[in-house]
Parts: C-alpha cells; sequence; structure tokens
C-alpha cells in the first residue's frame, strides 16, 4: 500500500481507533483525573505517529515511533489499573489487544520492517550519502540487495 500522508498509515489508523474506543467506554467514568490522562495518553499515540511521519528525517520519524510505543504501554498500565472497575472484562481485554497490536506495529516501524517508512520529500531531496547515513541496518541491506540484483542482471 502506497502511504502519501500519515492519514494512509495503518498504525495511525489503528491508534486513532484505540483513542476514540477510550473516550467512548469512559465517558461516564467518575473519575475525571483518570479519565482526562488516559484519554491524553491514547490520543498521543496517533498524534506522535502523524508528527513522525511529517518530521525531516528517517531518524525522527523513528524516534516519533518510539514515543507512541510508550505512550502504547503507559495506555496497558492505565488499562490494567481499572481491573474491569470501570468498563467490562470484555471491552478491557479488546482495549489490552488493541495496544498489544498497535505495540507490534510500531515496534515493526522502529526496526524498518514496513514498507513505508521512506517517503517524505525532504528525505528524498537529500543527496545519497544522507540518505543511506539515515537508514537502519534493515533498509539499507534490502535496498543493497535490490541494487546488487540488478547490477547481475546487467552483467
Amino acid at each position: 500500500m502506497k502511504v502519501g500522508k500519515f492519514e494512509d498509515l495503518l498504525v495511525w489508523q489503528e491508534g486513532l481507533a484505540l483513542a476514540r474506543e477510550i473516550y467512548i467506554l469512559l465517558k461516564t467514568c467518575n473519575g475525571s483525573g483518570f479519565r482526562d490522562q488516559i484519554r491524553r495518553v491514547a490520543l498521543s499515540i496517533p498524534s506522535n505517529n502523524a508528527e513522525g511521519y511529517d518530521s525531516q528525517t528517517y531518524k525522527e520519524f523513528i524516534q516519533f515511533m518510539y514515543i507512541a510505543k510508550g505512550s502504547c504501554a503507559e495506555v496497558r498500565i492505565q488499562l490494567y489499573s481499572l481491573k474491569a472497575q470501570i468498563i467490562s472484562k470484555g471491552n478491557l481485554e479488546i482495549l489490552m489487544g488493541q495496544t498489544n497490536n498497535i505495540s507490534t506495529m510500531l515496534t515493526k516501524e522502529g526496526k524498518g520492517e514496513n514498507n513505508y517508512t521512506l517517503k517524505s520529500k525532504s528525505w528524498k531531496d537529500n543527496n545519497a550519502e544522507t540518505f543511506l547515513s539515515n537508514l537502519n541496518p534493515v533498509m539499507f541491506r534490502y535496498i543493497f540487495n535490490i541494487g546488487l540484483t540488478k547490477l547481475l542482471e546487467i552483467l
């Protein structure tokens, strides 16, 4: 899938869905401090995805993915503290599953295992040396192997 804007990122879409569900499920929560905190931290997951996508370098992109991963862990810890007191056990399990799924997706982003991490205009406009220095090892090997394969086809 081609990604042209942060809204195309599956991890952003999943993070936003999680934030919306938390907003809805905690609508009637009496502990407004707790409710506001978990809502803020849940919304920070897709917010950091968006900010990372629009960052200037690959390194910044990865940094924002890891910040979002930390926010995901914070949501999970706050959900553990609920112990099905405010929302049903079934909804709690669904939210925990979503946070685990999002965390896995963010880990893959951090390792460069998704195919849409090299997308920003400013990254493409850099010279080759700067571009290669911003790649993580997985992406570098992938690009190197493609180049090597093309070279062998020519020879």
